[in-house]
């Protein structure tokens, strides 16, 4: 899984980049088909503005974003988010439960001679 992290107007420390990319990580348990996840963070005025974006195969993105004082607090907010919407995405994905094809399709009629 790759996980990017982009900065605008802001600077963040390694610890930071670190623990963001091990808790991007963590994702994975929720969607194990995550291809990505995009983190950037914005400051602007004195507040951490934080966006997470995770690629899904075959779905649309996942697109959750938090602000906060902090760069750890927006990130828990923001990850907090796109976890609850991968849970969500996935359990609705699991438990599904439509009618075989060949139930649904209608019976050819034998056509008269």
């Amino acid at each position: 899984m790759d996980v990017r992290i982009t900065t605008r107007r802001a600077t963040v420390g390694d610890s930071f980049v670190r623990q963001a990319e091990e808790r991007a990580r963590k994702l994975e348990r929720y969607e194990p088909r995550l291809q990505g996840v995009a983190i950037t963070v914005d400051e602007d005025r004195g507040r951490v503005f934080m966006e997470v974006r995770a690629d899904v195969a075959g779905t649309p993105t996942v697109v959750a974003s938090s602000d906060g004082d902090t760069t750890r607090s927006a990130l828990d907010r923001a990850l907090q988010k796109v976890q609850r919407q991968l849970r969500r995405k996935r359990s609705k994905r699991l438990d599904h439960k439509a009618p075989p094809a060949a139930a649904v399709a209608p019976e050819a009629e034998p056509q008269p001679e």
